[in-house]
């Protein structure tokens, strides 16, 4: 980008933009601005290497990434609105014990905001600001359609093409640079993996002034790496590199360094700029050199709308009610406290200041602007609800609402998100790299697996050259607490599968994939992941313990881990938090163990707890340990102490298993894993419709 100034003195720069980023391909854009308010900004060559073969190295400017087109006021793009005619929370009312109610009684009404009718304009960063609980992130969720349970809303949304949501909290792997990061954003959100894209990553990581941190690892608790405010600025880069036309920012500078607030605020203002753009951002009280950046200020207070328009225009609306922003005072601050009902600045009221900004906006506000917006959003029908790359059936919602009514009409844009086989592949990329990276996955497992198999394997060290009638109890009791150890010690991975499941859930939001792509993604990764801890724990305690059957008792553990792992995912889709689903494993495993046979054979548990032991996996599996260690050509082993003597044969019909056969309970547990999992896809793909229908009206469906 070479600048140079036109005939009125202004700063301009040609740029190359690529296609996905706008139809023309190149832009004239109007720097002077940017230049004005950072005259540090300098152009600068910097030498990256390149992630594609036969390209060692690129050189890129810190101008490269387009910093946005001229609006182009003549289309309909402009015209994204929300009207909402009443968002509320219902709860059940508590009743005096023995008070009798009617059923229209029973439940009371919570506004959480308050009928409204708010305008994004293209170009712009719109800002909605309020005290903490006005309702900033309820409206946030209801544009977005991602309305709680146990909240009712009803309203309209227009927008146009993709949405991308930034939530407050970044959800990043650690093991990954920022380099490494956005080439693997490139691929799961559709793009090219080619030299031009990851020409435009870098780009965004310059505008963010993340260059100097491309190859430092995001970092967690086993790693150190990037702060905090550097993460949110990655979190912003990875949103970006789609170029979704909207761009929604829960909260994107609270409790950041100043930096890194000014790169963000500096980048999302820019990013606006190209045609067909908007950004949208909660903010609770932006600093005063950070107010520069906003465009357009949706103010609420107590569910309500106390003023939305232009930032130039805020401080006309409230001197003209009597309350001017004090000289050399913090705007942000000044109405915040204003309309906050805590603060006694003034006499005005929430419901005052309400009042008078419809006063205000029907003597020369927002009037026009609203009207002549949902006029022109009749242009555009509801649009089909999607998935990128998805079928019919994934991608299905019902008409008939389950709880709310948001009608979203966006304007048909073609979609650039991946299909759903090249996420999937994707995904089980990302996974296979935390499981080798990411210490609390892997390598915590096969150190305790490791570790316990060799004080196994001391404490039982060759076992099978005994023959008393005691190592006839030492050999079931090894059998029966390696697996049940084994079994329970795949919950130490729960932790940090739900965080992948935030990381999930923030990915299916922005409509990347399908959920249930990520759970045969996890489900194919964790074949390998399994048969490595077996093999370890196999090596170890069968070589030290020399028991019958080496492959078949790898076979056998694998089998059960990988059904554990199944059903571990299937309980966490089932909780709200990672402390239920560790609870919950807990016990399942724990009575399972219980009912397996070891502890009391089957003829003795009691009838209606006994059948329980059929559908828990170690019951299959330590059963089959015990028939290839006593069975078969052990049937006939005599184990004698004095005058007490059992043979193989006998020592399983004690436990009431001479009848088993191995391979059927091999096949058992291999049924187990493929229910459990099929039962996760059904849960997911549940839970995905459900949440979508909880959200849109039954007159039209739409989703972006």
């Amino acid at each position: 980008n070479t600048p140079t100034k036109d005939k009125n003195n202004k700063m301009s720069a040609t740029s190359s933009l690529p296609s996905h980023f706008d139809d023309s391909p190149v832009l004239q854009v109007d720097l002077s601005n940017v230049m004005e308010e950072d005259d540090s900004h300098q152009d600068r060559d910097i030498s990256y290497a390149s992630p594609i073969p036969g390209h060692d190295h690129v050189t890129a400017n810190e101008t490269a990434y387009d910093l946005g087109a001229p609006p182009d006021t003549g289309g309909m793009r402009g015209n994204a609105f929300a009207h909402i005619e009443s968002v509320q929370v219902i709860r059940r009312k508590k009743k005096k014990k023995g008070q009798r109610v009617a059923n229209e009684d029973k439940f009371e009404k919570k506004f959480l905001l308050h009928p409204m009718t708010i305008l994004f304009p293209e170009s712009k960063v719109t800002a909605i600001m309020g005290p903490r609980g006005c309702g900033k992130t309820t409206l946030l969720n209801f544009v977005t359609g991602t309305i709680a349970k146990g909240i009712k809303a009803k309203g309209n949304v227009s927008l146009s093409g993709q949405m991308g949501f930034i939530p407050h909290r970044d959800h990043l792997h650690g093991f990954y640079t920022c380099r490494w990061y956005m080439a693997h954003y490139t691929r799961l959100v559709g793009l090219e993996d080619n030299f031009a894209n990851a020409k435009l990553s870098m780009d965004i990581l310059i505008e963010l002034g993340m260059d100097k941190h491309s190859d430092t690892r995001v970092g967690d608790e086993f790693h150190k790496g990037l702060t905090k405010g550097q993460r949110r600025r990655l979190s912003v880069a990875l949103e970006a590199l789609s170029s979704p036309e909207t761009l929604f920012c829960d909260e994107p500078t609270s409790d950041l360094d100043s930096e890194s607030a000014y790169q963000i605020m500096k980048f999302l203002r820019n990013y606006s700029r190209a045609t067909g753009r908007r950004v949208v951002i909660t903010m609770h009280e932006p600093a005063s050199f950070l107010w520069k950046f906003i465009d357009n200020i949706v103010l609420l207070s107590e569910g309500k709308l106390m003023y939305q328009g232009p930032r130039t225009d805020i401080e006309s609306f409230f001197a003209q009610n009597g309350a001017p922003c004090p000289a050399k005072y913090n705007p942000a601050d000044h109405y915040l406290a204003c309309v906050s009902p805590g603060f006694h600045i003034n006499e005005k009221t929430p419901e005052d200041w309400s009042n008078a900004y419809h006063v205000w906006e029907k003597t020369g506000g927002m009037s026009g602007d609203i009207e002549h917006a949902i006029s022109m959003s009749n242009s555009f029908p509801p649009g089909p609800p999607s998935v990128a790359g998805s079928t019919k059936f994934l991608s299905r919602v019902p008409s008939k609402p389950r709880f709310n009514e948001i009608v979203t009409t966006i304007e048909p844009k073609p979609s650039s998100r991946a299909t759903i086989a090249r996420a999937m592949f994707e995904l089980a990329r990302r996974y296979s790299w935390s499981q080798l990276l990411n210490p609390g996955l892997f390598a915590v497992r096969v150190a305790l697996y490791f570790t316990l198999s060799l004080l196994l394997g001391f404490l039982f060290w060759d076992l099978e050259s005994k023959d008393s009638y005691a190592s006839v109890q030492s050999r079931a009791a090894l059998l029966f607490y390696a697996l049940t150890f084994f079994v329970f010690m795949s919950i130490a991975s729960v932790p940090f599968n739900f965080r992948e499941r935030e990381r999930v859930e923030k990915e299916v939001r922005n409509g990347y994939y399908h959920p249930a792509a990520f759970h045969l993604a996890h489900a194919l990764v964790s074949i390998p992941a399994m048969a490595s801890l077996s093999l370890v724990s196999t090596f170890v305690l069968i070589s030290m313990t020399k028991l019958q059957g080496a492959l078949s008792f790898a076979f056998n553990l694998f089998l059960v881990l990988t059904c554990a792992e199944a059903w571990n995912q299937l309980v966490m889709y089932l909780s709200l938090k990672y402390i239920y689903a560790v609870g919950i494993l807990g016990t399942l495993y724990s009575l399972s163990s219980l009912l397996l046979g070891f502890m009391i054979i089957p003829s003795e548990m009691p009838a209606w707890l006994g059948w329980m032991r059929y559908i828990t996996p170690c019951t299959y599996s330590w059963r089959s340990f015990m028939v290839k260690e006593f069975g078969r050509a052990q049937a006939g082993r005599i184990f004698a102490s004095e005058n007490i003597s059992i043979s193989g044969m006998e020592v399983l019909e004690e436990y009431d298993i001479e009848l088993v056969h191995p391979i059927t309970d091999m096949f058992i547990l291999f049924g187990l894993t493929l229910f459990a999992n099929l039962a996760s896809f059904v849960v997911l793909h549940l839970k995905h419709v459900w949440h979508k229908s909880y959200q849109v009206g039954s007159a039209s469906v739409g989703m972006v």
